[in-house]
C-alpha cells in the first residue's frame, strides 16, 4: 500500500523510529527564502558544555536554538524541511527521540539520525535544519 505526499505515492519505507516526515514537498513560492542553519550544539558563549552527560537537557537546548535561529530569520518550527540529528551514542537515542517528538507533535519535518563522534568535545546532540520561509512575512532587519 502506498501513502500520497503531496502529489506523490510514495511506496512504504523503512520503519519509522520517531515522529518525521518520510518526505517533505514545498512550493517555493517568489519572495521565499530558504535558511541552512548549521549544527547546533549545546555550549554556552564560553564554549563550556551545557547540561554534560544528559543526553535529554542537551535536546533540548539544541532544539530550542533551532527554533530561535528560525525565528531570528522570521520563521517558525512548520517551516524546517528537514533535520539532521546526530549522536555520539545510539545509547542516547531514545531520550533525545522523546525531544524530537515532543517538539514535531503536530508537524513532523523529514529526519535523518547519524550516530558519530561529535566535534565537540562532550555534547551529546547535534541538529541541524533546513527550512523555507515565506518572505512576505519576514520582518525588515531581520
Amino acid at each position: 500500500m502506498s501513502t500520497a505526499i503531496g502529489k506523490h505515492e510514495v511506496e512504504p519505507h523503512s520503519k519509522p523510529i520517531g515522529r518525521y516526515a518520510p518526505m517533505r514537498t514545498c512550493l517555493i513560492e517568489p519572495g521565499s527564502i530558504a535558511v541552512t542553519i548549521s549544527g547546533q550544539v549545546a555550549v554556552d558563549a564560553d564554549g563550556a558544555v551545557r547540561c554534560p552527560g544528559d543526553p535529554e537537557g542537551q535536546a533540548n537546548i539544541v532544539f530550542s536554538q533551532l527554533i530561535e535561529l528560525l525565528a531570528h530569520a522570521g520563521g517558525r518550527l512548520t517551516d524546517l524541511q528537514s533535520v539532521m540529528i546526530i549522536l555520539s551514542d545510539r545509547a542516547h537515542f531514545d531520550q533525545v527521540n522523546q525531544v524530537r517528538n515532543r517538539i514535531f507533535a503536530t508537524y513532523a519535518p523529514a529526519s535523518t539520525l547519524i550516530i558519530a563522534e561529535l566535534a565537540e568535545a562532550g555534547c551529546l546532540v547535534e541538529v541541524n535544519g533546513f527550512a523555507i520561509i515565506d518572505g512576505t512575512q519576514i520582518v525588515e532587519g531581520r
